[in-house]
């Protein structure tokens, strides 16, 4: 017999499959609940600005919860063509900040209240993903030793966060259910008087705004509209968080409908949801993190001073590659006791070579070129909830000598304070590692590692960038194509290749 929460972490997936490829992070309800957070934390601030106006955003509440969905959903309607790959908020995309924050000085020119309310819900999004994407998700990896999950083989295997992402977000959606919020919202936009003229009418401001800050002629492809309509008026049956009863129904028998197919549950890898429910992840605890730890208020937090030039704005993105796989990488710590150390609050966001005679970033370094050093630039940053204590951090890099032996270039400690709750001035913080030529000279490798302490603490490392002491783990099917994103040259977080003649 499957646990009860064994059971939500399956209906979570299966909602996540059911869900728009283009909508991945947490589903609408966690984005509602933050922008009603956001409005009860108004109660006790004085800034300026209507932004921070809880009487003007109240009184058009449910145009801020449909911006606060409005991201996602907008990946319904606009061209998937003018998107490209990932979440980022440089390109043309509904994520983009930039875009959003554009929207909200353009709201406020107007002076029209709802059109304020829907861009402060935008940026709300972009705020609730920073954090989950950047933050949580990272963590909960860790607290829950999950790895690159790969409960379903041959899905998302080439995808930093992938399943364990997917699977921490729309559980989210399930454990912390809200379904008033989307029978409010299919009300007021779709079945309420007047209502289907207002989400036109925000339709249309969007696709103006769009084509102002993207230069594009329209963000809708034809169509698209209809598909919209459909899933702002479905949300609380068929898309995450699903209905409750609904997933578990589907559960018990999903042969009535797609969202979880017999092929579907045959597919699961169960060895793998053993290990991965057998955990933490099979615990009330471990899913009340998002409240108990301070992630559901962090983020309407840091929108009280979410603008350029401010801390969460310039300093977290969206979404990362890097530190998807860093949270991912240290997930695994728990099955290496006496290699690795487990360490869920610091993440290391960038990591990579240089070359200082010609300022290239490199992946390998070519001993005979006669360049003077190389240096690794490597930034760390905190997120909440984190159990250890130290303030110090230190780096170490090590020579993987022609011979093949290993040797300690050095150790580098650093006191590091990056405080998550710091939401004006939060940033990463970066130290740099230079290696002499002379010991590149004679090396085949150079690899780094980052342990908790100073340099006599003799800590283990909770990362590194050398791959190889992962492939020995046998709890985890280290063969699955999950993992083959990962490896000690090449891939991030790379170590540094050294070639002779």
């Amino acid at each position: 017999m499957r646990s009860a929460l064994m059971t939500i972490g399956l209906a979570a997936l299966a909602c996540v499959l059911a869900w728009p490829a283009t909508a991945k992070a947490y589903g609408p309800s966690i984005h509602i609940r933050e922008a009603d957070a956001y409005l009860d934390l108004l109660k006790d601030v004085d800034l300026p600005g209507p932004e921070h106006d809880r009487r003007l955003l109240k009184r058009n509440k449910w145009e801020l919860r449909l911006g606060a969905i409005w991201p996602d959903l907008a990946r319904i309607l606009v061209d998937s063509g003018a998107i490209g790959t990932g979440v980022d908020e440089g390109m043309v995309d509904p994520h983009n900040r930039h875009l959003n924050y554009f929207m909200l000085q353009d709201a406020i020119d107007s002076g029209e209240e709802w059109k304020i309310a829907f861009a402060v819900g935008c940026l709300m999004h972009n705020v609730g993903d920073s954090i989950s994407q950047g933050m949580l998700v990272e963590h909960m990896n860790v607290r829950g030793h999950l790895g690159e999950m790969d409960l379903l083989p041959g899905t998302y295997d080439d995808h930093p966060g992938g399943e364990t992402e997917g699977l921490i977000e729309g559980g989210m959606e399930v454990v912390h259910l809200d379904l008033g919020a989307y029978l409010g919202m299919a009300f007021h936009f779709l079945i309420g008087s007047g209502g289907s003229a207002r989400l036109t009418e925000v339709l249309d401001y969007y696709n103006e705004i769009w084509s102002s800050f993207f230069g594009q002629a329209s963000a809708v492809r034809p169509g698209s509209v209809k598909d919209l309509r459909y899933m702002l008026g479905d949300l609380a049956h068929r898309t995450p968080p699903c209905n409750r009863h609904a997933a578990m129904r589907y559960l018990a028998d999903p042969t009535p409908d797609p969202l979880l197919s017999p092929d579907a549950v045959a597919a699961i890898n169960q060895a793998e949801l053993d290990r991965v429910f057998g955990g933490p992840a099979g615990t009330a605890e471990w899913w009340n993190i998002y409240y108990d730890e301070g992630y559901h208020d962090l983020a309407p937090f840091a929108l009280l001073t979410y603008a350029p030039g401010q801390g969460y704005y310039d300093n977290l993105p969206n979404w990362s590659s890097k530190m998807m796989k860093s949270g991912s990488m240290q997930g695994l710590n728990e099955y290496l006791p006496g290699e690795m150390a487990v360490e869920d609050g610091w993440f290391v966001s960038d990591l990579y070579w240089v070359d200082d005679t010609t300022g290239h970033r490199i992946t390998s370094y070519d001993a005979d070129a006669n360049s003077s050093s190389v240096t690794a630039y490597v930034s760390v940053y905190a997120a909440p909830g984190r159990t250890k204590t130290t303030d110090r951090i230190t780096f170490t890099a090590d020579i993987v000598q022609l011979g093949g032996n290993t040797v300690p270039y050095g150790h580098f400690p650093v006191n590091f304070v990056v405080d998550p709750m710091d939401v004006d001035g939060f940033a990463p913080q970066t130290i740099t590692i230079t290696v002499d030529a002379t010991a590149l000279n004679s090396a085949q490798a150079v690899h780094l590692s980052l342990s908790d302490g100073g340099v006599n603490d003799g800590n283990l490392p909770f990362f590194t960038t050398d791959w190889s002491g992962y492939d020995g783990i046998d709890e985890v099917d280290m063969s699955s194509a999950a993992y083959d994103q990962y490896a000690t040259f090449d891939l991030w977080p790379q170590s540094l290749r050294v070639t002779h003649n």
